[in-house]
């Protein structure tokens, strides 16, 4: 793909003086029209909101939009959106070839991944806290840093990948990311994914073979009390009515945490992996 198009470089809502992410349908709805959208549009898509101040400052490759809105309850608030169209693009292919680093990550993903992903290859102004990003439509990377840390990489890959999802994105984005890059250091081949779908049967066969007999048994050798546990007298306890799927992300979680400086999780991650 290389025709130019427009993305939303920021989208703040600020209320009583206290900013945050904007999520809302209107930045994609303004997209859709980012070439002739004006304050009627504005107030069509805001509805039932009602705006009651409106400035849109254009440019060739810019697009800020300044809106001052009521909530139906009554509740003043602001919206700051910037777009900016995106002209500058390189193939995934030429990047990896460029960072050649990068590429055993992208392999173990592979699979999973939508074809004709490109990168943004110039600089946008985005929140400091914002370091990169994936648009799934068209399948695009953005990298604050060139080239990105590895971590960064593989997160925003999984972003794009497909697969079945019982979970938040983010959940997968987050815990596998470190995942993915161990996965390329040790050339492991197994779908990163099916992690969440282990049973507590799996785990603890896998635990066996560490001499380890169940996660909490885990947990005390390597000195963690996660949120999916209490110490009572009798040692580690879940607590009541916690499901598996809860205590196993936790557990995954404590493992990747431990990459890179704690064997034991190291070698429980890799002994789960291969069994997959």
């Amino acid at each position: 793909m290389s025709d130019p198009f427009w993305i939303c470089v920021e989208a703040t809502h600020i209320c009583s003086g206290v900013e945050c992410n904007y999520r809302g349908p209107v930045t994609e709805r303004i997209l859709n029209k980012i070439d002739s959208f004006d304050e009627q549009y504005l107030q069509q898509v805001l509805f039932p909101h009602r705006v009651i101040g409106c400035k849109i400052d254009r440019c060739e490759d810019a697009v800020t939009v300044h809106i001052s809105a009521v909530h139906p309850t009554g509740v003043s608030y602001s919206l700051r959106l910037r777009f900016r169209k995106v002209t500058k693009f390189q193939p995934l292919e030429e990047f990896l070839e460029e960072f050649p680093n990068l590429r055993p990550i992208y392999d173990v993903l592979v699979n999973y991944l939508p074809e004709n992903i490109v990168v943004i290859r110039q600089k946008l102004e985005l929140r400091e806290t914002v370091r990169a990003f994936a648009i799934k439509s068209p399948p695009t990377l953005y990298f604050q840093d060139i080239p990105p840390h590895p971590v960064i990489f593989a997160h925003e890959l999984i972003h794009l990948a497909n697969f079945e999802r019982t979970e938040e994105e983010e959940i997968y984005a987050y815990n596998l990311s470190n995942v993915i890059v161990f996965m390329a250091e040790r050339g492991i081949k197994a779908n990163p994914f099916k992690l969440f779908d282990l049973t507590e049967e799996q785990v603890n066969a896998v635990l066996g073979e560490q001499g380890i007999s169940s996660i909490e048994e885990f947990y005390n050798l390597v000195g963690c009390i996660p949120h999916t546990h209490t110490y009572t007298a009798e040692g580690l306890k879940r607590v009541d009515g916690l499901k598996w799927p809860d205590v196993l992300i936790t557990f995954l979680a404590e493992l990747t945490g431990g990459i890179g400086f704690e064997p034991l999780c190291e070698r429980v991650l890799e002994g789960l992996l291969r069994s997959l």
